[in-house]
């Protein structure tokens, strides 16, 4: 299924490549590289998934994380599926994946056949939660 997709990547070359690999998937992709310009995007317009990368830079002397990202698309979607991306994994960062409600999470470098059969899962697992049983109405 063809989803609108807001990644999140401060990384241009990681960026660029996960952007050819999702349009040539079929998917339509806004990326951006920080945080501010997730904001703006997510104002903008409605997304079916966003991958956002934990560790963002700094804009202007402010600091705004992956997680501050997800924080602001839950106030604009609740439901939009989440998947993080980051080079470290530990603990604390699994417990703020599930504190969030994040999809998935992925440690770099992202696999794009992995990245690939995590959409798909996702598309599985939104199918199911919106199939309504009629054999009661």
């Amino acid at each position: 299924m063809r989803k609108r997709i807001l990644l999140v990547e401060d990384d241009e070359h990681s960026r660029n490549g996960l952007q050819l690999f999702l349009l040539a998937e079929g998917h339509g992709v806004e990326g951006v590289s920080d945080g501010w310009q997730a904001f703006r995007k997510a104002k903008e317009g409605v997304f079916d998934l966003a991958i956002v990368d934990l560790d963002l830079p700094s804009v202007l002397g402010v600091l705004v994380t992956g997680w501050d990202v997800v924080r602001i698309l839950r106030a604009y979607s609740p439901e939009i599926p989440i998947i993080m991306m980051s080079a470290q994994d530990d603990g604390g960062i699994q417990r703020l994946v599930k504190r969030f409600k994040v999809h998935a999470f992925m440690i770099k470098p992202i696999h794009t056949e992995k990245l690939k059969a995590c959409i798909q899962r996702l598309d599985v697992e939104t199918a199911a939660a919106t199939t309504v049983d009629c054999s009661v109405c």
